[in-house]
């Protein structure tokens, strides 16, 4: 079920990077950066805007001493680190937190029972 979600979401996230290529709004006034953006950080909420949030915020550092990366870069590596924090966040750190939990609440139904037999 796990690998048939990441399938999933991994193929939603490369969808809307791929339609976001296809250039669908073609005009002067191009939308279509900030809905890829916007998407892939609700994919890998709130992880994904966190992510998203720091990297504009490097982007302007950047910008304010001189160094200035092209719309379209600061797009595509926006699409690769929102879609890095959420998938470490749903597949990794989800995961590893739910194990943890679970292993404490074995461990004090386990000290309940032995406590009460």
């Amino acid at each position: 079920m796990i690998r048939i979600l990441k399938l999933v979401w991994v193929a939603l996230a490369l969808l809307v990077l791929l339609t976001g290529n296809l250039k669908l709004d073609a005009g002067a006034n191009r939308d279509w950066d900030l809905v890829t953006l916007a998407v892939v950080g609700f994919l890998g909420f709130p992880g994904g805007y966190v992510g998203l949030g720091a990297f504009g915020w490097l982007c302007l550092f950047l910008r304010r001493h001189g160094v200035e990366i092209p719309a379209s870069h600061q797009m595509y590596w926006g699409w690769v680190v929102g879609f890095a924090c959420g998938y470490v966040q749903w597949f990794v750190v989800v995961p590893w937190l739910g194990q943890i939990i679970r292993k404490s609440a074995r461990r004090r139904f386990a000290d309940r029972c032995a406590l009460h037999p």
